[in-house]
Formats: C-alpha cells, sequence, structure tokens
C-alpha cells in the first residue's frame, strides 16, 4: 500500500493508503471491541504507515528461525534497529515518532504464517490469543490505556496493528481505491501540465523479473528506501521500474545514484513502456 495522504500544516506527509482486507481487519478489531463495551477506534495514517513498514522489512529481512520475535526491526532502514527476544518492548514502543510526526507510544500485535494472509485469518488468530484480546480490548496490564488511533497492514505472510493513546492529527488513510482515483487525476493534471511545457518522462529500469512476485519483492526494497517503483510488463517479463523523472537528466542522476543495483540501471521513456 503506498499513497501520498496530505497532512494539517505543521505534520509531515505520510504515505499510505488501506486496501479492502486491511479495512476488513479494521473493521473486525472494531467489532470485537464493540462486543466488549469498548469505543471504536479510528484508523490512522501514520500508525497504518509505521505497520507498512514494518510487515515490509520482516517479509525482506525478518529470519523466522532466527531468535529475534516479529516486533524486532532490521538494520536496513531509517529506524533503530533491535533484536527483541523478551520483554524488552521500548525499541517497538519508538517506532511511531521514530517514523511519523504521531507523538505517543505504539503498541504492536503481529502475525506471520508462510502463505499469503488474510484479515480473518489475522484476526482469528488475534482473537484465540489471551495476550492479544488484553492489548485489543485494553485489559489487564493495558487496562490504564485507552486507544485513540489504530493503524494496520497486511503484506505477504505477514499482518500488523498498532494501537496508540493520541489521535492521530495526520488524520485517516484512504482507501486504495480513493488513491488510485487521486493519483490518476494528479497524473492526468501533471501531463496535461507537462504536455503544455514540453517536458518528456523517463524510468529507471532496475531489474526484470518472469515472476511477478519477485518484482514485488524488489519494489517493496526500493520503496523502503523511499524511492517510488513499479512494475511494467514487458511480454512474459516484469521490470522494476524506478520512477518516472521529468528530463533524461534527472533520469540519468538517479540511475548513476544506484550503485547497489544487481544489473546495470538503464532509462526507458515514458511513452515507450
Amino acid at each position: 500500500m503506498m499513497m501520498v495522504l496530505l497532512a494539517p500544516a505543521g505534520f509531515a506527509q505520510v504515505e499510505v493508503c488501506l486496501n479492502e482486507d486491511e479495512v476488513a481487519l479494521a473493521n473486525l478489531v472494531n467489532q470485537l471491541r464493540k462486543q466488549n463495551d469498548r469505543e471504536i477506534v479510528s484508523l490512522s495514517a501514520s500508525l497504518s504507515y509505521v505497520a507498512d513498514v514494518h510487515v515490509k522489512d520482516l517479509y525482506l529481512h525478518h529470519n523466522p528461525l532466527g531468535q529475534c520475535n516479529l516486533l524486532s526491526w532490521s538494520d536496513k532502514g531509517r529506524w533503530t534497529a533491535c533484536c527483541i527476544e523478551g520483554s524488552n518492548l521500548e525499541c517497538m514502543h519508538d517506532k511511531p515518532f521514530e517514523l511519523t510526526q504521531y507523538k505517543s507510544k505504539g503498541y504492536e500485535l503481529i502475525f506471520y504464517q508462510n502463505t499469503q494472509v488474510t484479515s480473518g485469518l489475522a484476526f482469528n488468530a488475534w482473537k484465540e490469543s489471551a495476550q492479544a484480546q488484553k492489548l485489543i480490548l485494553q485489559q489487564g496490564r493495558y487496562s490504564d490505556k485507552q486507544w485513540q488511533a489504530m493503524g494496520v497492514a497486511i503484506f505477504d505472510g505477514y499482518a500488523s496493528i498498532w494501537f496508540g493513546e493520541l489521535i492521530d492529527k495526520a488524520g485517516e488513510p484512504l482507501s486504495c481505491d480513493e488513491m488510485q482515483k487521486r493519483k490518476e487525476k494528479q497524473k492526468g493534471a501533471a501531463s496535461d501540465e507537462k504536455a503544455t511545457e514540453g517536458k518528456v518522462q523517463y524510468y529507471v529500469i532496475v531489474a526484470s523479473h518472469r515472476n511477478e512476485k519477485d518484482a514485488q519483492k524488489e519494489i517493496a526494497a526500493f520503496q523502503e528506501q523511499d524511492y517510488e517503483a513499479i512494475t511494467l510488463k514487458s511480454g512474459s517479463n516484469y521490470r522494476v521500474a524506478v520512477g518516472p523523472y521529468d528530463g533524461f537528466d534527472n533520469a540519468t542522476k538517479i540511475k548513476e545514484a544506484l550503485t547497489t543495483v544487481k544489473r546495470k540501471p538503464w532509462i526507458l521513456k515514458a511513452d515507450e513502456e
């Protein structure tokens, strides 16, 4: 999930949107809360962004057979790395204000299985866990908490849900359908402007895969480094493209900066996709 959500003045932009299954997961959690006389919790753009970053970090870098549990974070991003083995949870609590303008501790539940995860699978696992239920329903050691914000993300075999005690001033995330409509509208406006200015856009092609899943995995790695990346279909192959960029010179600068890619990047004109 990936979009630019405009935050209020004084707050950073948050890139996140929720697909149907992620919205369904949030709804299931709120239904459980209502059944237990708890207030529903508003979705949070900031906490959903943190959840999205974490599930992709786990997908790319976590060893399910290693000693670090699923609340851990790798040393491959712009956050404080940590290997969580027990109750040393400050690293987890700090992630919302490390990654966003959300100035409160975060509390996370993670679910993993080695096949595709759905909202129902993750929710049922948490519902059957006494410890997870206590966090969702503010019971036990969480009885002094009041959840005001919730973030969700599902990616491949991972699902994440975050809770926080402050209202998120960045607002709620859009659905990915709404995001797509906004992007298409923005793209149309940008195309009109570029046509007027005579600008041409270019992609930097960094890889080509036979398997779409392999391409998506590489895209996730580039997005983790704050590059905008997409797949471009070419026959039976899936190209991994970074961009687009205005002008050949701008694309060339990005190409020269990508020194760690496995194969030599090359530049593709946007209208030749």
